[in-house]
């Protein structure tokens, strides 16, 4: 079995498209000036993506369903777009795709799992961040009194990368 793995990123900043890029997506979209599912489509044959991961939630809802492979995973980690879908769902598409929805939060989660995870992370991620494998992009560092006009450059959307508020004098 051939496995092709292909990275897609969408955004609606050119800076930011660039910068996804950089960072080794292979296909850029800028859901604003393009329809992110039918320019998936036309980059995967037709077949579709066999993940999304999604912060965005409803809004997205129908661009998922048609740009998702059969047996692909919706993996939704964030509702930024709303819960409720602005047309009636249709259930015969997760059927026919055979589609799985992954939703997940941290905040509904016992202490317990809360801190096995946070050793998972700590013994299989964080050596790939020390062997460089993976990086972090900060965008910017604030100092905690100023946490306010951080969240004014996030909410912005002028942050390309992580925005970090340090407590270092």
């Amino acid at each position: 079995m051939v496995m092709i793995m292909l990275v897609a990123m969408t955004t609606g900043k050119e800076e930011k498209l660039r910068a996804c890029s950089e960072h080794g997506a292979d296909v850029v979209i800028n859901y604003k000036q393009q329809n992110f599912s039918d320019e998936v489509l036309k980059e995967t044959g037709g077949r579709g993506v066999d993940v999304i991961v999604d912060f965005v939630g409803a809004c997205y809802w129908e661009h998922h369903m048609t740009c998702i492979a059969t047996d692909g995973r919706l993996v939704l980690l964030g509702l930024l777009g709303g819960a409720i879908t602005s047309n009636p769902l249709n259930m015969g598409i997760l059927l026919r795709k055979r589609v799985t929805i992954v939703p997940s939060t941290l905040r509904s989660r016992a202490m317990d799992y809360k801190y096995q995870l946070a050793q998972e992370v700590s013994d299989q991620v964080m050596p790939l961040f020390a062997s460089h494998q993976l990086k972090v992009t900060v965008d910017s560092v604030f100092p905690l009194a100023e946490a306010e006009k951080a969240h004014q450059h996030m909410r912005a959307n002028l942050n390309i990368g992580k925005i970090v508020l340090s407590t270092v004098k």
